[in-house]
């Protein structure tokens, strides 16, 4: 034990002089941590150190020198407390700066601030077309129509302005109900399919439901429509008659190409053909009009139309130069 003692003094004395391999540095350190001899060591040389440190003379600091110290311990503390203000700063915009950039970020994808910017598409006869919105909700339009919709919808609301006939289907969202105006009245819905015919040179506006909720709106009454139901509301008398279909979706299969016609008086058929076909009837007697037709066909031409029209009742159709007769066989 008396060899070892003085082994390890010598090496733990490498080691604090810093001129120990490493090896030696592990022995020290295993010493200290497992023997009386080598804490009482450690402690030896501690107690040492703090007595040279001591006596060892404290040298004098000019006056130069010492406003200078000076100087820089108040620029360090101003320096510490410029960090803490701005930290202070940092912290309290933190919130503000999210809110701003969420708002930003909202109005460019729903409209908040300001005027809303509105577009305005009109559908020529003979066309159809397919608009889908940028909150999810779609719309077809057909021959002869016009809609006005705000670019980006509000946060509140979606509204659209329409003349003439199109198929909606509206994407949920209870907090912003979609809204269809025409003329003096209005359709709310939250999530649904329906579709409205309320062209303008037509007495009545039709608008029927396939699934979905919706409420109809007139200047004096409104209407809750469910699904399979359909409100016909005339715009002179002001009157509004909701009745039950069988297949609601008859009345859109227009979008699909199909021509549907459920006990249609002629002046209707007409009225559909024209627009669908961007044509022009001539009618040389209005005894025509007293025939009606049901019929439901994919022809793609107005011939073919027309042919399966003079099967079902006895009106004739001749196309003379850019006009087309109606008259009786």
């Amino acid at each position: 034990m008396s060899e070892t003692k003085p082994d390890n003094t010598r090496i733990c004395e490498k080691v604090i002089n810093g001129t120990a391999s490493r090896k030696d540095a592990k022995l020290a350190i295993d010493w200290f941590s497992s023997s009386i001899e080598g804490q009482e060591c450690l402690s030896e040389m501690i107690d040492r150190d703090i007595y040279l440190m001591e006596e060892e003379p404290v040298p004098e600091i000019s006056p130069y020198k010492s406003r200078f110290i000076l100087s820089k311990i108040h620029k360090t503390i101003q320096e510490k407390r410029l960090k803490r203000v701005l930290l202070r700063i940092a912290v309290a915009l933190v919130p503000f700066v999210i809110i701003v950039g969420f708002g930003i970020y909202l109005n460019s994808h729903i409209h908040i601030f300001g005027t809303p910017t509105y577009a305005e598409i009109f559908i020529p006869n003979g066309e159809k077309a397919r608009i889908l919105f940028h909150d999810g909700s779609e719309v077809h339009l057909n021959s002869g129509t016009k809609i006005r919709y705000p670019k980006k919808f509000g946060l509140r609301k979606r509204d659209v302005y329409l003349q003439g006939e199109a198929y909606f289907n509206i994407a949920t969202n209870h907090r912003r109900p979609f809204t269809v105006h025409s003329g003096n009245t209005n359709v709310k819905v939250l999530g649904t399919s329906f579709n409205i015919n309320a062209y303008e040179n037509s007495d009545d506006m039709i608008v029927t439901l396939d699934k979905g909720k919706i409420i109809f709106n007139t200047s004096t009454s409104s209407y809750p429509i469910t699904p399979g139901q359909e409100i016909i509301y005339n715009r002179n008398t002001g009157e509004s008659r909701i009745t039950m279909l069988a297949r609601p979706s008859n009345k859109s299969l227009w979008k699909n190409d199909v021509i549907f016609m459920d006990d249609m008086p002629l002046m209707s058929v007409l009225e559909l053909l024209e627009r669908r076909f961007d044509v022009r009837f001539d009618v040389k007697k209005n005894n025509v009009f007293n025939y009606s037709y049901t019929l439901t066909t994919r022809q793609k031409t107005l011939e073919g139309i027309l042919d399966e029209m003079q099967i079902i009742a006895p009106v004739k159709f001749k196309r003379v130069g850019d006009s087309i007769e109606v008259f009786l066989n």
